[in-house]
């Protein structure tokens, strides 16, 4: 069986146009977007926006084997994380409840197997410690518990990027799983559970990504255009395409 791993999707249609290449496929096990469904690059209305989300969540609905992954962006409504990199401060109250109404096909994080995890930007060690959280099946029940229950304030907090990040860009092993960056998860790579974390995020098709967010790991890496693998210990981390492309990472099988 093989996994479909498709990048952020901005309001691109890329999720939706991927999906009806692949569907068919009855070897396929998951299907799986890592996350960031709206806040667009270039302006597009709302009516827009809620089109593409809702054309994602109806596939979700109506197929198990997709699996929608929570990122960055998608806190900017299901928390107070205040006025935020091209959110919708106008609009926020109905995009939150376009979330919270489908709650329950959102996770934070995936496992494939037990040497493989995807998640929008990546799992820290340190931010599992900090939080104490044992298990991708714990972080996936309390944080999306807290969003409904807001008196579990320590859950809530955990997600609440920027917070403690000096670095204002995710450069900070404490960030979670949908804000960190590369270097700071590299850093970690001995401590990892798993081999291999595929995460989005982080674009990979800027200029002089390679030296400010890889730093001393940009050498050996790997680039076929549709993912960028990063080899460091016994580790790997693998960068999927979050840009305008219509690549996607097909894992196993």
């Amino acid at each position: 069986m093989k996994d479909i791993i498709i990048g952020d999707e901005h309001c691109r249609g890329k999720f939706k146009t991927i999906y009806e290449q692949v569907y068919r496929n009855l070897d396929i096990r998951y299907i799986i977007c890592v996350g960031d469904y709206l806040d667009p690059y270039d302006p597009i209305s709302l009516e827009q926006r809620m089109s593409f989300f809702n054309s994602i969540v109806k596939i979700a609905a109506q197929d198990s084997r997709v699996k929608l992954l929570l990122g960055n962006h998608d806190m900017h409504y299901l928390l107070p994380t205040g006025d935020k990199s091209r959110r919708d401060s106008f609009n926020a109250v109905s995009i939150k409840k376009a979330f919270f109404d489908n709650l329950n096909l959102f996770q934070i994080a995936l496992e494939l197997d037990e040497d493989t995890v995807v998640s929008h930007a990546g799992i820290s060690p340190a931010w599992l410690e900090k939080h104490n959280y044992h298990s991708i099946d714990e972080v996936n029940s309390s944080i999306l518990n807290s969003f409904v229950d807001t008196t579990k304030i320590a859950e809530r907090s955990s997600v609440r990027y920027y917070d403690g990040d000096f670095s204002g860009y995710g450069d900070d092993i404490l960030q979670p799983p949908t804000w960190i960056r590369p270097r700071a998860l590299l850093y970690q790579a001995k401590d990892w559970k798993w081999k291999t974390q595929i995460v989005g995020h982080t674009r990979t098709d800027s200029v002089g990504y390679e030296e400010y967010i890889l730093g001393k790991f940009s050498n050996g890496v790997l680039f076929n255009g549709e993912v960028v693998k990063i080899p460091v210990e016994d580790k790997q981390l693998i960068m999927v395409d979050t840009g305008d492309n219509m690549n996607y990472f097909t894992f196993g099988g």
